[in-house]
């Protein structure tokens, strides 16, 4: 288990500008390294015979257009939407009150405001609990 992968993608990106001795602030050229070695170090993990699991935190895009805010895994845009592709379950959690108690909620298919994704079929679009527990949506995925 990596936590967090967006602490990750930040030390790979400290690591790339400390390569360039010019530099203090990046640049485009230092987010497109950071992005291929990252790439490269999620294939590496994910292709490991065992199960990998990456925490991130959230990314909030407002479209100005629309007014819809859009949760997204925090990585940069091009290295999200690669990662999304990579992965075969990518899930959105949140917690809501209800009644004065708190729930945690997953979110394992995309919506318009959620990117998430289920390769397995086997998750339920949205499913809550008071606690959720990785080994119980693990049971669900490993029928």
């Amino acid at each position: 288990m990596i936590d967090s992968g967006t602490e990750l993608e930040y030390i790979l990106r400290q690591k790339v500008l400390s390569e360039d001795s010019s530099r203090e602030i990046p640049e485009q050229q230092h987010y497109l390294r950071t992005q291929e070695r990252y790439r490269r170090l999620y294939r590496a993990f994910r292709d490991l015979p065992l199960t990998f699991v990456m925490i991130a935190g959230v990314r909030e895009l407002k479209d100005d257009i629309s007014g819809v805010t859009k949760h997204s895994p925090d990585f940069q845009p091009a290295l999200c939407k690669d990662i999304v592709r990579m992965t075969d379950i990518v899930l959105f959690q949140n917690v809501v009150i209800k009644d004065k108690k708190i729930f945690h909620t997953l979110q394992s298919h995309v919506s318009q405001r959620v990117v998430a994704r289920d390769r397995s079929q086997t998750l339920e679009p949205l499913f809550e609990a008071e606690k959720l527990y990785f080994a119980d949506i693990a049971k669900r995925v490993l029928k």
